[in-house]
């Protein structure tokens, strides 16, 4: 089973227990926890740019961005629980006798169940990437190299998440083309949010040295 504390521990007990030997929590949380950062460094951007008078006309594509933002990084560390605990049904269908008639419809149950958490962590993801690239010239020219790193991290939560996916698709029956497409569609969004994300830090940084 997943640990029931897991959102409520410390930064070094997290790492702990990420580097011990048991199934939980895994690639998947650690994901997940990648995306709660990166919702919540660009909400960090949001929050010293509100506010500031240079900034006024983009103060209410500013309180969008730092609702959608803030319901981003809330469903985020949800899913490193969420991730965690299916992963642990799907560890324990798969312990299960070779021999047990009820195993392989309850590993392939179990695999439908730890492939959601992923694929909704690519889909946000694509969110925090698509909010932090129309940040970029809404908000502190101070702070645009946090949006960078908060879209590095998004970035790296939806590879991670694709890479979960991967894992577990042999295992999910005739649902795979399904989910196959929803989350390449889901991590396609994010790259190309990514880029333009990375496009318009690249455009700035070209006007300012000129």
């Amino acid at each position: 089973m997943s640990d029931p504390g897991l959102r409520s521990m410390s930064l070094e007990g997290f790492a702990e227990a990420l580097a011990a030997k048991r199934p939980v929590p895994g690639g998947g949380a650690a994901a997940a926890l990648s995306l709660a950062n990166a919702a919540a460094l660009a909400e960090m951007v949001v929050a010293y740019s509100i506010g500031k008078k240079a900034l006024l006309m983009h103060e209410p594509r500013l309180a969008e961005a730092a609702k959608s933002l803030s319901r981003c990084r809330s469903r985020a560390v949800a899913l490193i629980e969420l991730d965690a605990a299916r992963y642990a049904e799907l560890s324990d269908s798969l312990a299960r006798p070779k021999d047990d008639p009820t195993r392989a419809t309850a590993v392939r149950d179990a695999a439908l169940g730890a492939v959601e958490p992923p694929i909704e962590v690519i889909d946000l993801a694509a969110q925090v990437l698509g909010e932090a690239a129309d940040l970029v010239r809404r908000t502190s020219r101070s702070l645009r190299s946090d949006l960078g790193v908060s879209g590095a991290l998004a970035l790296a939560a939806a590879d991670g998440g694709a890479w979960n996916v991967r894992a577990n698709l042999p295992l999910v029956g005739e649902r795979r083309p399904e989910l196959e497409r929803r989350s390449g569609t889901a991590l396609a969004r994010a790259r190309d949010a990514s880029a333009r994300l990375t496009s318009e830090l690249e455009s700035i940084a070209a006007e300012g040295a000129a």
